[in-house]
């Protein structure tokens, strides 16, 4: 990890909730007399040997959000800033998290980062990465309260995050908003209306359930594809969100808002926004990738939905269900 000042995050952690338990902090860090911090490479044996001996091992590591450098330098090239554009995506300190790994199965991943990195080895091999960002002097209480179960996050993941730079997506096609809860929920009985009038809005509204054993919060997310527009569109746009909170066992119908202005495109020629009449397919889950697909329609009948019927759950991975209803132009 590098940040100006890493010591309230690690010793936080230790203090205010570790107490006499065995958990080594296996720092991929060294300090110096000012107390700024930079990547040490001869810490790897020492965090190996302090994690071979604990009950569990957490491994700090990221990246300077100025690069630790003047203003038109970053050393490492999969870091980057203003003026600045990374190289590659690599995880430097991922060689430490493979050692530390090998020494101890039960090691947690703390990666503050500024942008994503492919973290392919750490995904399939570490069982729980945690991301945060550059933030303030309570981050030590938050990752305390977060690791030890104080607090059942809800965050959600705000970029695509590729395996390598030769999968970096098309910008009409991405993956985003992933985040995972201490619970699970399910979805169901998803209520969309036949028609959106070009200068109306409605509500696509569905059960949501906490079926869990603990209190928690899902981040309901409303998604569409325009299936017949003439220009290019995603396959799959966000439109609206909701974070609920419910209690373990709870069950609430849950609303989401969706207007026609926010299916308009900018039309160069007309110099406006503009609002196509089509089919609307609509999905709704915890991500992009966590909503069920959205489903066929018979070219006849271009206003009918097709799914999302009433009563049918839909299980873990909390994949949402989907439907379609149609909309007319303004006059």
């Amino acid at each position: 990890m590098i940040e100006e000042s890493p010591s309230p995050l690690l010793d936080e952690v230790t203090r205010k909730k570790m107490g006499e338990q065995a958990v080594a902090l296996a720092k991929a860090v060294g300090y110096d007399s000012a107390g700024t911090v930079e990547f040490v490479a001869d810490d790897a044996d020492e965090a190996v040997r302090r994690a071979r001996a604990a009950d569990a091992a957490i491994v700090v590591v990221g990246n300077h959000p100025t690069c630790n450098a003047g203003w038109n330098r970053c050393p490492d090239p999969s870091e980057g800033k203003e003026a600045i554009d990374r190289k590659s995506l690599d995880l430097g300190p991922e060689d430490l998290i493979r050692k530390v790994r090998s020494a101890n199965p039960r090691t947690i991943v703390v990666l503050i980062a500024s942008f994503p990195y492919a973290i392919n080895w750490t995904q399939a091999h570490v069982p729980a990465i945690v991301l945060m960002t550059h933030n303030s002097q309570e981050s030590g209480s938050a990752l305390a309260d977060v690791l030890f179960g104080d607090f059942n996050p809800a965050g959600r993941l705000v970029q695509t995050w590729p395996r390598s730079l030769d999968q970096l997506p098309p910008m009409m096609d991405y993956d985003i908003r992933h985040g995972l809860s201490y619970t699970r929920f399910r979805y169901s009985d998803l209520q969309s209306p036949s028609e959106l009038p070009g200068d109306g809005s409605v509500e696509v509204c569905l059960h949501l359930g906490n079926a869990g054993d603990r209190e928690g919060d899902e981040v309901l997310q409303l998604y569409v594809d325009l299936p017949d527009s003439r220009v290019a569109r995603p396959p799959r746009a966000l439109k609206a969100f909701r974070r609920t909170s419910l209690a373990a066992g709870e069950t609430r119908k849950v609303c989401l808002p969706l207007a026609a202005r926010d299916l308009a495109y900018w039309d160069a020629g007309a110099h406006r926004f503009v609002v196509e009449a089509g089919r609307v397919r609509v999905s709704v889950g915890a991500s992009s990738a966590g909503c069920a697909k959205p489903c066929g329609y018979p070219a006849n009948s271009p206003g009918r939905r097709t799914c999302g019927r009433p009563g049918r759950p839909i299980e873990p991975p909390r994949a949402g269900p989907a439907g379609s209803f149609s909309r007319t132009a303004p006059p």
